[in-house]
């Protein structure tokens, strides 16, 4: 029985690494992002100028769907990364693990004749 050459696990293991890192980034830009969403609704409160779709609501659950908010150029590309990383996986996953395989083939292919 002839096994697995240590340089596919090593591959193998490098996609998921680099794929639980996208999950992960993904998730903190999220969470960032609705952090700052919830911490401006605070700040907007304390100062009296909340809009009047947000007055007697529960500021720390707000949904934002069917919401029109206007962010910045920054968070908006942080959102589109996160968006992408999360329901793109059925691009980005399967292309990291055969760049990681690929590469593990290649490295690997012995030299000479």
């Amino acid at each position: 029985m002839r096994l697995m050459p240590t340089r596919y696990i090593i591959a193998i293991v490098m996609a998921g690494l680099i794929t639980g890192a996208g999950f992960g980034l993904a998730r903190y830009l999220h969470n960032s992002f609705l952090e700052r969403f919830h911490q401006s609704l605070h700040e907007a409160a304390a100062a009296g100028t909340l809009p009047k779709e947000f007055e007697g609501v529960d500021l720390d659950n707000v949904p934002l769907e069917n919401l029109e908010l206007g962010v910045g150029a920054s968070d908006e590309i942080r959102i589109k990364i996160a968006d992408w990383l999360s329901y793109g996986r059925y691009v980005w996953v399967p292309l990291v693990c055969a760049a990681c395989l690929g590469l593990a083939y290649v490295i690997g292919k012995p030299k000479g004749p």
